[in-house]
């Protein structure tokens, strides 16, 4: 399990990672001339780097391909896991624009046929999985892809086997991690709430609570109350920040209070909160509406933003 603080909404990463779970699992020539080395991480692991990257290992239960804004352009990239292949390509750009744009293209084989061929926008970052996400016994091949621009966005596609054909399952606009959060073998989608994205700060000064969602079936549901451990290393991170000021800026105190509600700890968060916060009304580019109410106070903005998203 990895934790983090989460303080934007989107990862960009800078090289080109691959994790299989087997060695061999990964290979293309266009991928050899294209990275710096080729190590055996482990018996059963294998990992391609870009030239003084670091692989990233997220578990060798699932084989990943990462690419990066310094990721050359990539042909035909094979990713295997069981009966499961993936063909990857890539076309890096430097001058992007509407004609002009980085695409990851991706085919899905089964057991050797081709099931399905698709693309994603990938300004600058893109990644392909393949694992069980769902520990049912068939393969999930994920992938995601960065649209651009200064507050937007990563995309997010799943693919599950079923009936023997691969549904999609279209997740929109969310970005995150697919780990193992709780060690039980499934991969959750771990990844933050928008809801609070520039609701008490400006965009990159945000503090956004985790949202943990569970493949179960066709769709993927909202499970964060179920892992309090995660929950509770993200509180502490938080609890670390604040330091020995008097006040606390508001887009901390926001997530702060909404990770505690996710444990049962509501009502001492709230406490918390009123003691530190400062009721100057300029005090950390705070916002006191939405796009129906405009708000008198911090507290008053924070239950009501709390309430509508099932907090409390």
């Amino acid at each position: 399990m990895r934790n983090r603080l989460w303080t934007l909404a989107e990862p960009i990463l800078g090289s080109i990672a691959l994790v299989g779970l087997w060695a061999g699992a990964c290979s293309s020539d266009a991928l050899s001339a294209s990275v710096g080395r080729v190590e055996d991480v482990s018996a059963k692991s294998l990992v391609a780097i870009a030239p003084a990257a670091k692989p990233n290992l997220q578990s060798a239960t699932i084989t990943e391909l990462t690419i990066g804004y310094g990721t050359p352009s990539l042909s035909n990239v094979q990713l295997t896991r069981g009966p499961v292949n993936v063909e990857v390509s890539y076309t890096a750009r430097e001058d992007i624009t509407r004609e002009n744009r980085p695409l990851l293209r991706y085919e899905i084989f089964y057991e050797g046929q081709s099931i399905l061929k698709d693309e994603i926008l990938a300004v600058g970052y893109g990644r392909v999985i393949i694992g069980d996400f769902d520990v049912d016994g068939a393969a999930e091949v994920a992938v995601q892809g960065f649209t651009g621009g200064a507050n937007c966005c990563t995309s997010s596609l799943v693919y599950s086997w079923r009936g023997g054909e691969f549904e999609k399952i279209s997740l929109g606009e969310i970005g995150g991690d697919f780990e193992d959060v709780d060690g039980d073998g499934a991969f959750e989608l771990v990844t933050v709430d928008k809801a609070f994205l520039s609701a008490f700060s400006s965009h990159a000064g945000s503090v956004l609570p985790p949202k943990i969602l569970r493949l179960e079936g066709d769709r993927f549901v909202e499970a964060t109350r179920e892992y309090p451990e995660y929950v509770s290393a993200q509180i502490a991170e938080l609890e670390a920040r604040f330091g020995g000021d008097s006040t606390v800026s508001y887009s901390l105190l926001a997530a702060y209070v909404a990770d505690k509600a996710l444990i049962g700890e509501y009502e001492s968060a709230w406490a918390f909160m009123l003691e530190h916060y400062s009721g100057a009304p300029d005090y950390g580019s705070a916002m006191y509406k939405d796009r129906e109410t405009q708000y008198e106070d911090f507290p008053t903005a924070l239950a009501a933003l709390l309430e509508r998203e099932g907090y409390r």
